[in-house]
C-alpha cells in the first residue's frame, strides 16, 4: 500500500484488526508491508510462507521478540 503518515493505519488497525487484515489481503495479495505507528509490518497470508518465516532459521528472517513469541501460541 501507499506509504501514509506513520499513524494513518493505527486507527483502522485498532478498530477492527480482522477487517483491516482481510482488506489488506484482498487489495494487496498474500504478501505486503504496511506501517502501524513507527513500525513496518510485514503481512503474510499464505500458510507455506508463514511456516517458512516462523520455522526457518535463515539469517534473512530476522525474528523480533514478538515473532518468536508467536511460535509459542
Amino acid at each position: 500500500p501507499k506509504r501514509l503518515l506513520p499513524v494513518a493505519n493505527v486507527r483502522p488497525f485498532i478498530a477492527n484488526r480482522a477487517d483491516f487484515l482481510m482488506d489488506m489481503a484482498r487489495r494487496y495479495g498474500d504478501v505486503c508491508t504496511y506501517r502501524v505507528g513507527l513500525f513496518d509490518v510485514y503481512f503474510i497470508n499464505e500458510p507455506e510462507l508463514i511456516k517458512k518465516v516462523l520455522v526457518t532459521d535463515h539469517a534473512c528472517f530476522r525474528k523480533t521478540f514478538a515473532t518468536r513469541m508467536g511460535k509459542l501460541v
